[in-house]
């Protein structure tokens, strides 16, 4: 998996296991997985940094080696590409009904492809869609759709 890092990537993760291994035995434990997720800056919610303990310690008996952390890194890098890629491919579904490229696109036709084509919402779903989208409707009838993004996303 670590083919999937560059070369940059693979020397920065190296010399933060290196760091983190104080020991010297070639393996780091699970609680100091945390030192080097933080010293390479990487932010995970508290949910997946313990599911990321849990596996290392249930699959690699509490200690990672060096080669399992590089492919755990190209996991996480993997999963942080993907993350950006649908980013942008919701920024752009959402620019193609922004016409006029204001960054605003009408609210009532959102919600009318949203409840009529392909995966259509449930009256459920447009009920909760509208109490998160409605204080933000201007009083065109349109929102900021990189705004409603940025909501979704952090949920």
């Amino acid at each position: 998996m670590s083919w999937k890092l560059t070369v940059k990537d693979i020397d920065e993760y190296k010399a933060a296991f290196a760091v983190c291994d104080k020991d010297h035995d070639g393996k780091i434990s699970a609680a100091e997985m945390g030192n080097i997720m933080r010293t390479l800056g990487k932010n995970f919610s508290d949910k997946e940094f313990n599911e990321i303990i849990h596996e290392i310690e249930t699959k690699e008996n509490g200690y990672l080696e060096l080669d399992k952390f590089l492919n755990l890194m190209a996991d996480i890098k993997t999963d942080e590409n993907t993350l950006k890629i649908e980013q942008t491919n919701l920024i752009n579904a959402f620019a193609y009904f922004d016409r006029d490229q204001t960054g605003f696109i009408d609210y009532e036709e959102f919600k009318h492809i949203l409840t009529t084509v392909s995966e259509k919402l449930s009256p459920k779903e447009v009920q909760k869609l509208d109490e998160l989208c409605r204080s933000s409707v201007n009083e065109n009838g349109q929102f900021r759709y990189r705004d409603f993004l940025e909501l979704i996303l952090l949920r």
